[in-house]
């Protein structure tokens, strides 16, 4: 009696088992169509026109001392040649992605986000092959740089 016992328990176990399992391995299109506009979406920033140009070194027109490497998706600060040691993430995008929307989102590439401890959002005024002038939203400071060759 307890053997039968015992084998119906294990049958319900692995029964129950199996059924679970199939349930959380299945695949929809709507899971297969978000990642591929992840995907997308990462694509297109990389080959954007002001990411393109983003990249390089930069230097403060107002503190010629201070610069900026932008490399990839982050960037480095240099104070007289030493590295401050923070990399940063960012992304550009039409918007801030701190959940602001400044009155000009409407522009391609325009928004600078830093990712990590310092959230922070810029708006790009101008750039160019030699001059980045944005605007530190929510301070209002405008930064200028050119480019370093």
């Amino acid at each position: 009696m307890m053997k039968y016992l015992v084998s119906i328990l294990l049958f319900s176990i692995l029964l129950i088992g199996c059924k679970n399992e199939g349930n959380t391995s299945k695949i929809t299109d709507a899971d297969t169509t978000e990642v591929e506009k992840n995907t997308i979406d990462s694509t297109t920033e990389m080959t954007s026109a002001n990411f393109k140009l983003i990249q390089g070194t930069w230097r403060n027109v107002d503190d010629p001392f201070s610069t900026l490497v932008f490399e990839g998706n982050t960037t480095k600060n240099f104070y007289d040649g030493t590295d401050v040691g923070k990399i940063i993430e960012f992304s550009l995008g039409n918007n801030c992605e701190d959940g602001s929307h400044p009155e000009n989102s409407s522009e391609n590439d325009a928004y600078i986000s830093t990712k990590g401890s310092a959230n922070e959002c810029y708006y790009i005024v101008k750039l160019d092959q030699d001059s980045l002038i944005m605007s530190f939203l929510g301070r209002g400071n405008t930064l200028r740089f050119k480019r370093e060759e």
